[in-house]
């Protein structure tokens, strides 16, 4: 059974997750924070600020910088920089290849890095730290790092330093405490959304570079992102992503209207997640999310295609599927969670077995996590999550535009309610997990008697609340996670 990459000619996804250095795309926003970026190496400057909401391409941004960076240039970069003092020094010295003893002080890795950076400053090099997610590092380290920025030799300084992170880290700057190290920051560069004009030449860019042989779109669609995701690149990503695996579970080679409304009730089905960020206003219930969603199939849909589905048989709709770590260790009751749900503004979106393959160093690949994230599943009955490893990690998508209402106005048409006989037709099971067990009884203790992966068709056999029973082989059934295939009834 083909993929949808093979389905469509792509050498891989064109719509990665991950950020992906081949897939950047130069908006003259970007090229200018690149710019900016790249002067503070030559300049005497020591420190730079790049700050986004989540999405707009930071991180992107600074895998393009690093990957350009000159050979008299040593970089480290951090990513998880919630770390005290001691572990960020840690972390820069392993990141530059120095091993250093766990039991070290502060000041003596202090002193070795500084050890390092005279060094290799007599050799006529510079090193840059870049710290990704700065907003998260406590106030205390983020003066260390003030204190590291002073060391320099007569002629130049030693070492430079990048704070990347969302707008926080323009308000955890401006606190009393740290007034000193914002003295010392004269660079700034704040990434926003994409402009629409863009947004066009984005998707085709993606398309191009993962190597389009097969597929055309509609230009309704690209329009139709355009306004939803308001040029947000990951949302754009998702929405592309989705619209596409639902062009291919339609077997279609063209993307249509009707692939993008099943991506968006997938994406729907993730808003129900939606963190808000605590402010003034009133929170708003997971209620609102529904009505959300409805609003925006009414907006493409016409309100009598939405409640007389018989009218029009939309496109294949993909079943995908989130998994929240907060939402699974959470034990308080729903209510409780609800409302703490709403606090950030964040969204989880579905990790599959390609995101911990793009995130190979975080997760160990062998059997033993294996066999922790299925004892994992099987204690969150609300959360099931098999042949998955899972990382705790949290990727925004941005909250859908309201005003998609505009985008797709339908006549309104008298409904005419009438029963339909029922027809057991013939089930289609599709994959959409990268790699999923197939169990030969429906639970987790059963043994694993095969693998499905992404894209694969199986016979439809039946179904309990978190299983699905497929048809292996001529005399071979197995049963698969409900949560993680799209099931699909035949014409």
């Amino acid at each position: 059974m083909r993929t949808f990459t093979e389905f469509f000619g792509f050498y891989q996804d064109p719509f990665k997750r991950t950020p992906d250095v081949d897939f950047y795309y130069p908006t003259q926003m970007h090229i200018e924070a690149l710019d900016t970026l790249q002067y503070l190496i030559h300049s005497d400057e020591p420190f730079a600020v790049l700050t986004g909401e989540p999405g707009t391409g930071k991180t992107i941004t600074i895998k393009k910088f690093i990957n350009e960076l000159p050979s008299n240039i040593v970089s480290a970069y951090i990513l998880f920089p919630n770390l005290t003092p001691e572990e960020l020094f840690m972390a820069i010295l392993e990141d530059f290849n120095i091993h250093v003893d766990k039991s070290l002080t502060k000041n003596a890795l202090f002193a070795k890095l500084r050890d390092f950076l005279i060094e290799i400053g007599s050799e006529g090099k510079k090193a840059v730290i870049i710290i990704d997610e700065a907003q998260n590092l406590p106030n205390e380290t983020l003066e260390e790092l003030r204190l590291l920025s002073n060391l320099e030799t007569e002629k130049d300084k030693l070492l430079k330093i990048i704070l990347a992170g969302q707008p926080e880290l323009d308000e955890k700057l401006n606190e009393e405490s740290l007034r000193q190290l914002k003295q010392r920051v004269t660079l700034y560069v704040k990434l926003d959304n994409i402009k629409q004009e863009d947004i066009k030449n984005y998707i085709y860019s993606h398309l191009e570079k993962a190597g389009k042989s097969y597929v055309k779109i509609h230009s309704g669609v690209v329009k139709r992102i355009a306004k939803i995701t308001k040029g947000n690149p990951r949302l754009i990503n998702t929405l592309m992503e989705r619209t596409i695996i639902a062009a291919f579970l339609d077997n279609s080679h063209t993307i249509n209207e009707n692939h993008l409304i099943s991506a968006l009730s997938s994406v729907n089905n993730v808003m129900a997640t939606v963190h808000k960020k605590k402010s003034g206003k009133a929170k708003h219930t997971v209620i609102a999310a529904v009505i959300g969603c409805l609003a925006l199939l009414v907006g493409f849909l016409g309100a009598d295609k939405i409640f007389n589905l018989k009218t029009e048989k939309p496109a294949a709709q993909i079943a995908v599927n989130t998994y929240t770590p907060q939402a699974a260790e959470n034990t308080a009751p729903a209510k409780e969670y609800t409302e703490n749900a709403l606090n950030n503004n964040d969204i989880y979106t579905d990790i599959t077995a390609e995101t911990v393959e793009n995130n190979a160093a975080l997760v160990p690949d062998n059997q033993e996590t294996a066999n922790i994230t299925e004892q994992y599943a099987a204690n969150n009955t609300n959360q099931h999550t098999e042949n998955i490893q899972i990382i705790q990690t949290t990727p925004y998508v941005p909250t859908v535009s309201q005003d998609v209402n505009n985008i797709y106005q339908a006549e309104e048409q008298p409904v005419i309610e009438e029963p339909e006989p029922v027809v057991n037709r013939p089930k289609d099971v599709y994959i959409l997990a990268d790699s999923l067990n197939v169990r030969a009884i429906p639970s987790l203790e059963s043994a694993r008697i095969a693998s499905a992966t992404v894209g694969q068709k199986y016979e439809y056999v039946s179904e309990n609340e978190n299983w699905v029973q497929i048809q292996i082989s001529p005399i071979l059934t197995g049963w698969v996670f409900k949560q993680y295939v799209s099931i699909s009834e035949r014409p």
